[in-house]
């Protein structure tokens, strides 16, 4: 893989290229396909919304804190579904799937420093309060990176 260097303008073909063994990695959009499979997936927020709180004062206030109820998330699913009308396709279902990553680090002994970083991808069209729940499994495992690579990430 080409590593980049900070300040350095040159091109990707140019660049210098470090080797790293034992990187595991799944395709994403392979991840997304069989996340959408999976029972929870019923549970999924496949259309964006607005929510409100009728507070006792008879205002309505916007509430924030799911990712599918975003300004963002709503104004790409009508780009999307635009462009959909706009080749006159009717019948396809327009979806917008949210993503977040993570890691952690994961000792592999019991004794001694053998280490990886998986990544886990989840999609936020789960309910925050689902996908923090580990009876969930909504954590999906879409790459193993070994400690060398992990720290020549992140240590810059």
């Amino acid at each position: 893989m080409p590593v980049p260097c900070d300040g350095v303008g040159q091109r990707e073909g140019t660049a210098p290229t470090f080797k790293v063994d034992g990187v595991w990695c799944r395709k994403p959009l392979d991840v997304i396909k069989r996340a959408l499979s999976e029972p929870s997936a019923e549970l999924f927020h496949l259309a964006p919304f607005r929510s409100y709180w009728n507070t006792p004062d008879g205002t309505k206030e916007r509430l924030f804190g799911e990712t599918y109820t975003a300004d963002v998330f709503l104004e790409e699913y009508e780009k999307i579904c635009e462009a959909r009308r706009e080749k006159g396709d009717t019948a396809t279902e327009t979806v917008v799937i949210g993503l977040s990553l993570s890691s952690d680090s994961t000792h592999l002994t019991s004794f001694g420093n053998a280490a990886l970083h998986p990544v886990y991808l989840y999609l936020t069209n789960q309910t925050k309060y689902n996908r923090a729940s580990p009876s969930a499994l909504a954590a999906h495992h879409l790459a193993y990176l070994p400690k060398v690579l992990w720290l020549s990430w992140f240590q810059s």
